[in-house]
């Protein structure tokens, strides 16, 4: 890998950007902020840019913590709830990307707090799950 005028060349020359497909723009602090970058991760994967593939699963860190705070939920990677641990056990059958699809219509659906924090802390668990 070198760096090049437009960012980091892996061995795909100089390009604007790491991805292959055209990816939609997410609105940070929403939903589809967070489907952005699981596109993004799967991009990666496609590509096996594993360096990337750490970049994007941080980007959805990020953009999960954004979702909360846009909504003044805290974000704290301690501990997750229980009802967090039990759904993510559901999902962990699941490959990485299915089961965070499976929570985003959840996510964008959601309007009780206890419920939208759930549902974050499951998605930052099966991050972390797939992170290793």
């Amino acid at each position: 890998m070198k760096l090049t005028r437009s960012g980091f060349d892996v061995g795909l020359g100089d390009r604007t950007g790491w991805h292959l497909e055209d990816i939609p723009k997410g609105v940070l602090g929403t939903v589809s902020k967070i489907h952005e970058e699981l596109l993004e991760y799967e991009d990666a994967t496609q590509q096996k840019l594993l360096l990337v593939q750490a970049f994007e699963l941080s980007d959805l860190i990020g953009a999960t913590a954004a979702f909360l705070w846009q909504r003044n939920l805290p974000f704290d990677l301690g501990q997750p709830s229980e009802r967090a641990t039990n759904r993510a056990r559901l999902l962990l059958p699941l490959d990485f990307p299915t089961a965070v699809r499976q929570l985003l219509p959840h996510l964008e659906v959601a309007r009780d707090a206890e419920r939208l924090q759930v549902l974050a802390e499951t998605l930052l668990i099966l991050i972390f799950r797939e992170i290793g």
